[in-house]
């Protein structure tokens, strides 16, 4: 398991329109103070569910808390795409609030383990597939405070490339809570 806390005080200078300074009669923007005590926290487990099959079950716990609940929405969480539920879209509009909790399980299976199989030239070793169920709540002025949930499939490949460089691909596919518009995610990674 590990665990991330980043917690902060933000001095936020944010635009609120243009206007004329009195003191010395120019035109310019005007700033309003939107700071905040900001607090993050990850906190991520794995376990070994069935050892003989390499089954694992992953749980990743994401909690946000702005001290600010007048503070400007330009400042909220956001909770969609990548970093949050992946079946939506980052900017969603019901997905943005002062407070954020998310939890995210992931159920992974190996496909292939320590094989050497080339394509072109890499070396793929490690292959697994997953599911993922993703909850989340988001608190605001602006929103009812209702759960979201995602849901996905995942496929992960591992292995070398040019016979040295760390290889890692992954692909995803998400659906939010009505079933459409489902979210693509592909990354790969070198030197991991």
């Amino acid at each position: 398991y590990d665990i991330n806390l980043k917690l902060s005080y933000e001095l936020n200078d944010f635009l609120n329109g243009f206007g004329i300074y009195e003191d010395s009669g120019t035109f310019g923007s005007i700033l309003s103070e939107n700071n905040t005590f900001r607090l993050e926290l990850d906190f991520n487990k794995h376990w070994t569910i069935v050892k003989t099959q390499k089954i694992t079950l992953s749980s990743n716990t994401s909690l946000g808390y702005l001290s600010d609940s007048e503070i400007d929405d330009f400042f909220y969480f956001f909770g969609g795409g990548m970093p949050g539920l992946k079946g939506y879209t980052y900017y969603d509009e019901r997905l943005k609030g002062t407070n954020k909790i998310i939890q995210s399980l992931y159920l992974r299976s190996p496909l292939f383990v320590e094989r050497t199989i080339p394509f072109f030239s890499s070396f793929f070793q490690h292959m697994t597939c997953g599911v993922v169920l993703q909850a989340g709540k988001f608190e605001s002025e602006f929103n009812n405070e209702e759960i979201f949930i995602s849901k996905g499939l995942e496929i992960r490949l591992y292995g070398y490339n040019f016979y040295a460089y760390p290889l890692a691909i992954n692909y995803e596919y998400h659906l939010p809570d009505n079933n459409k518009d489902g979210k693509h995610y592909f990354k790969l990674l070198f030197d991991f």
